[in-house]
């Protein structure tokens, strides 16, 4: 069996092995008759002291029938209750891979706000020599004022 996962599939093995406990329980309670632990044929200690009787002690143990509707139900709730929990695992997943996703945006130096890449990419249009053209020591005085400027404008997207 392979290793699980995700929480999904945690929840799904958890289902299946509570059903199973539900199925096994109700298979010992069958073949015990509805006795008590202990030897088979000894009587409850409230038979054996006399005690008020039980109504249902005189009762016949539930036929196979009753088992069945029985573990029929308890599967329906479990099944609910695997669904519920499958449910919400998926909302959670849902969850975390959104926070997931605004963190990395918080991290990255391109997750920056929006409208502070808007003013980073417009100065980049307005001001970069090589969009300017020119040459000779005007075209070198506007590359290092845009270098600079642009350091600044990194350092303070670094935060």
């Amino acid at each position: 069996m392979r290793d699980p996962g995700t929480l999904a599939e945690l929840a799904v093995f958890f289902a299946a092995g509570v059903i199973l406990l539900v199925l096994l329980r109700a298979v010992l309670a069958a073949r015990r008759g509805g006795r008590r632990k202990g030897r088979p044929d000894s009587p409850a200690p409230s038979a054996r002291a006399g005690a008020q009787r039980d109504p249902a002690a005189g009762r016949p143990p539930p036929g196979p029938a009753r088992v069945a509707a029985s573990l029929r139900d308890e599967l329906r709730r479990t099944a609910a209750e695997r669904d519920a929990a499958l449910a919400r695992v998926a909302r959670l997943e849902a969850r975390v891979a959104e926070l997931e996703g605004e963190l990395r945006a918080a991290q990255s130096p391109t997750g920056a706000e929006p409208r502070f890449r808007e003013v980073k990419a417009a100065f980049a249009r307005l001001y970069h020599p090589d969009r300017l053209g020119g040459s000779g020591p005007a075209r070198r005085l506007r590359e290092e004022v845009f270098k600079e400027f642009w350091s600044e404008i990194e350092r303070i997207e670094r935060g």
